[in-house]
């Protein structure tokens, strides 16, 4: 196996266990969230290891003063600088650290590679994952199959169905742009991720992953006429503008309903009042949060107190926007929100300019993290695969141009019959 083949490699795998297939997330009897073990933790570190030090051994990485690059740095320094008014400086420099380590990944992984040939790698993680986890779902039912409250709803190896809906989402989204590959072997793949994850969104009975679905395949059909059928940008604001106007209206009047029929309860799941107790908590160190990492920690007294208001053990915030806010402040919310929009409005500009489908993906990935983040935190949370596809498609980032790769030649040897 040569160099580049290896760097693949540790790629894929680096990618299959940050989704967190091998290590759901545990608690104690007591209810204290834990780390996700040593078996999971060793994996993580060997896989991020070899994908940077196998970096170095290649392209290496190179810094060239963009925007995006200049943003990730600083979300990384003020990361780490909050170890100093963290609640728990020894988790916050420990995550910081393991962020910056995802970060790398990311940064190594597409300048190694180029965008698309990250896409191809993201691709064949997914679809190993989904494969495991659906496996898992029919021969281990016990394992792989919710019970209450959730109960006949496919979760795999997770502990809660609606991470294994997530990661089809980005299958599905992923499987969709490979699938209309003009290569043989890139359009094989698609259809088997499109099948693996059509059949993972159906089987989790996860409403946000049949929303966010619905969504992105809504604001792909509009932009895909909006460069080919030329209907103009006035014809598809009006049509967003009508279409939101519709659904608050829905929303707004009949939510109660809507909330039965998507089987929630019209507090999302208990996430409402979380979030009116968590914005009082982060008001009280409103710019600079309560340190990365830091306050879910076991013991802290502030979060044991919030489990006792509410009733139940949430571990994370349930919305990305105010977990960072309650993390890193106003001053972090601020610059992940302005990386969140560049590579939004960069890769929009970007993809009607050149027509890359690559830019169109990157698009619709950013616009379905910002919805998930609504209602789950996704956002820069370290080992995760969401942070590595994030920074992965940033403008800017790739050091190098998008070159033929021994993964792009083996399959551009296999041409579409004209």
């Amino acid at each position: 196996m040569n160099a580049s083949r290896l760097f693949e490699t540790a790629v894929v795998l680096a990618l299959i266990v940050s989704t967190g297939t091998f290590a759901p997330s545990q608690q104690t009897p007591a209810g204290m969230a834990t780390e996700s073990g040593f078996l999971n933790q060793s994996l993580l570190l060997s896989t991020f290891a070899a994908v940077i030090g196998l970096g170095l051994l290649g392209r290496g990485i190179a810094f060239r003063g963009t925007l995006s690059e200049w943003l990730v740095g600083l979300i990384l320094f003020w990361s780490a600088l909050s170890v100093f008014w963290s609640v728990r400086p020894e988790a916050t420099a420990v995550r910081s650290f393991a962020l910056m380590l995802t970060v790398l990944v990311a940064a190594f992984a597409v300048q190694n590679v180029g965008r698309r040939g990250f896409i191809t790698l993201a691709g064949r993680a997914i679809l190993i994952v989904l494969a495991i986890n659906i496996l898992v779902v029919f021969f281990l039912p016990q394992v792989g199959i919710a019970g209450f409250p959730t109960e006949g709803a496919w979760r795999g190896l997770f502990t809660q169905k609606n991470v294994l809906g997530r990661i089809a989402l980005i299958g599905l989204l992923i499987g969709l742009f490979r699938g209309f590959s003009p290569i043989r072997r890139e359009r094989v793949e698609g259809v088997m991720l499109l099948s693996l994850s059509a059949a993972a969104v159906i089987g989790t009975r996860s409403a946000t992953a049949v929303i966010v679905v619905i969504l992105a395949l809504g604001l792909l059909a509009l932009i895909l006429m909006l460069r080919y059928a030329r209907i103009g940008i006035g014809v598809a604001t009006l049509v967003v503008c009508l279409s939101s106007m519709l659904a608050a209206s829905v929303a707004l009047f009949s939510f109660d309903g809507m909330a039965m029929a998507i089987g929630r309860s019209t507090t999302l799941s208990g996430r409402l009042p979380l979030w009116d107790e968590l914005l009082r908590i982060g008001g009280e160190t409103p710019l600079l949060g309560r340190g990365y990492g830091a306050f879910w920690s076991s013991g802290h007294e502030k979060v044991l107190s919030l489990w006792s208001r509410l009733g139940w053990m949430p571990v994370q915030a349930h919305n990305g926007y105010i977990e960072i806010f309650l993390q890193l402040g106003a001053v972090g919310l601020l610059l992940v929100m302005m990386l969140l929009a560049g590579l939004a409005c960069s890769s929009f500009f970007r993809f009607m300019h050149d027509g890359d489908s690559s830019r169109l993906l990157a698009f619709i990935l950013s616009v379905t993290i910002a919805v998930l983040s609504l209602t789950e935190a996704v956002l820069l949370v370290q080992n995760n695969i969401f942070t590595i596809l994030f920074i992965a498609l940033l403008p800017g980032m790739p050091a190098v141009a998008d070159k033929r790769l021994p993964l792009q030649e083996e399959t551009l040897e296999d041409p579409v019959p004209v």
